[in-house]
């Protein structure tokens, strides 16, 4: 259980989930100072578990579609390693998104708005034929986006 555990923690590309976490942290508790006072610990955990959700579907997506660049360049990750099957990474992907846009779904309609636009955004940076991660400016606008709005 936990090599699986720790695959999914690999796989999910931590300093992207850091950075997800220090984000909605940040904003939180910038909000929470405007307002004057504390709100519900329970929007928090949402906006945590939605961002996340979305976040492992960008990454896995991205992680799925370049399997053969990162068979050459991050032999370390735990699909091109073979720690994790297609399948799974697909099965991870989707579960992921789907948690994430029922939980933002469940909260705040802006949640739900922002999770939606940055996995559009994700989906557009990894799968052809956009691909927008094959320009620098279009590449580099959807990570400060996704990054900048959640």
């Amino acid at each position: 259980m936990l090599r699986f555990l720790n695959t999914l923690w690999a796989f999910a590309r931590p300093h992207t989930i850091i950075g997800t976490t220090l984000s909605v942290l940040s904003l939180y508790l910038l909000a929470a100072i405007d307002a004057g006072h504390w709100p519900m610990a329970q929007a928090l955990l949402a906006a945590l578990v939605a961002t996340w959700g979305g976040n492992v579907y960008i990454v896995g997506l991205n992680q799925i579609i370049d399997l053969d660049l990162d068979r050459i360049n991050k032999p370390h990750l735990p699909l091109p390693s073979g720690r994790l099957s297609l399948t799974g990474a697909a099965v991870v992907t989707t579960i992921a998104g789907a948690i994430g846009l029922i939980v933002s779904s469940l909260g705040s309609g802006y949640l739900f708005l922002v999770l939606v636009i940055s996995m559009i955004l994700g989906t557009a940076y990894s799968l052809p034929p956009i691909r927008l991660k094959r320009f620098p400016f279009w590449s580099t606008f959807c990570i400060l986006a996704v990054r900048g709005v959640v």
